[in-house]
Parts: structure tokens; sequence; C-alpha cells
């Protein structure tokens, strides 16, 4: 599937500015991330500085949404857990134990009720009817990443407005991130109050307490998210 289209629509609040994102400041946020997240800025093409010249507004601006897309889809892929079958289609499993996953005979409905936490399927695709599915290609798992990372920049330009779009486009991906991985609806009252007054490294330490999941009905700290909202932390105020 091709987003070109998508991204003309929905991609709007990328400034020009941002074609400024080259190979140099590539290799600092590879620097900030260090080895646990290197691979998200290394599988990203940089946008060389002395590349042929852009033509037109709309060349840039398509440019820019595409680094956007694949920026924020290298960034979620390297914290979502993913569990493949031997034809390496993706499968449904317990995101509160990896191990515990369908195995293509069980009554899916069964297997989602016997979950201790979300039943989910490619890169932290919970959605019902995703889900009940079983079993997806790689495409598809891109494809649905893609999608919701397009849906959630609207909904977070719609909740933010001038404070998202003032940010560039590593910011606007970590926000993803963390919205992506808590929902869009997660309260988090001194965040957005930071992040609306321009507080930004005050808006982004309190990510750092937005580390719990619920297993069998109870919060607790989760080591993944501990080191997943870390580096969102590092990546957002770099």
């Amino acid at each position: 599937m091709k987003f070109n289209l998508i991204y003309e629509n929905v991609m709007k609040d990328i400034t020009q500015s941002e074609k400024l994102l080259t190979e140099g400041i590539m290799k600092k946020l590879g620097s900030a991330i260090a080895a646990g997240t290197l691979a998200a800025t290394a599988a990203i093409a940089p946008m060389n500085a002395e590349a042929a010249p852009v033509k037109d507004n709309h060349q840039v601006e398509t440019q820019n949404a595409t680094q956007f897309i694949n920026y924020a889809t290298q960034l979620i892929k390297q914290f979502e857990g993913s569990v493949k079958d031997s034809k390496g289609n993706y499968i449904v499993y317990d995101d509160a134990d990896l191990k515990h996953r369908w195995d293509g005979k069980q009554d899916i409905n069964k297997f989602i009720k016997s979950c201790r936490g979300k039943a989910t399927i490619g890169y932290g695709e919970t959605a019902s009817n995703i889900v009940k599915k079983g079993r997806i290609s790689e495409a598809e798992a891109n494809q649905l990443l893609q999608k919701n990372i397009i849906s959630l920049n609207n909904k977070l330009a719609n909740k933010f407005g001038k404070a998202y779009s003032d940010l560039n486009i590593v910011q606007k991906s970590v926000l993803i991130s963390f919205y992506y991985n808590l929902g869009i609806n997660f309260k988090a009252p001194k965040m957005e109050a930071n992040l609306r007054a321009g507080k930004l490294k005050e808006a982004a330490h309190e990510f750092l307490d937005c580390d719990n999941i619920t297993v069998d009905g109870v919060k607790k700290k989760s080591p993944g998210l501990t080191k997943r909202r870390q580096i969102e932390y590092k990546l957002f105020i770099k």
C-alpha cells in the first residue's frame, strides 16, 4: 500500500524546516539512544544536505512526511514485541506472557479470554477485529502500524495544537510512541500541561512515571516499560 496520498492530507503540520534533519543530526540521535535503539536511527536513510535540490514545496512536504513515518515506524518497532509462526506470519500472543501464544488450532476467542494481559498481534496491535484474525502477514503488520501512526499524528495535533506542530520529527515520533503504548486517552495531566506551556524537558520527565502494566488486575512496574520511557525521555530532550 502506498501512503503518498495519505501523507499529503494528514501530515501538513510537518514543517519545511525539518528537511534539515541531516545525517549529522541522526548520528547525534544514535549516540543519545545508545545500543538499545541504535537500529531505530540506522535503519532510516538520512536526508543528505548535498542531495539534489528540492524542486517545489509539495516535494519537500512529501519527503518530510515520508521521513517522519519511517522514523516513527522504526522507533515503535524497537519497543513492540511480536511473535511469528514458522512461515513468518504474525500470530496472536499474550502481552503479559510472550510464551502464551495462539497455536493456530485453538478457538481464537477462547485464546483471547485466556490471556492474562492483552491479546496482541503484529507490532502491538490490540484492535479486536484484527486480533481475532489470529494470524496476519508482515505486510499487513506494517500497514497497520503506519495507519496507526498517521491516526495518532492527527489526534495529537488536535489534542495539543501548536504545541505539537512546533515539535520536530523526533519529538513527534516519541509522543506517538508514548500514546501508541498507553492509548490516546491516557491521562498524564502534568506532562500535558508542561507540553502546552512549551516546557519540553519538564514534559519529558513525566514520561518516566508512566511505566506500569496491569496483570491479573494488578498494576506493577514493568522493567521493559521503564527502559522504554527512559529512551523516549532521552530522545525527546535531545
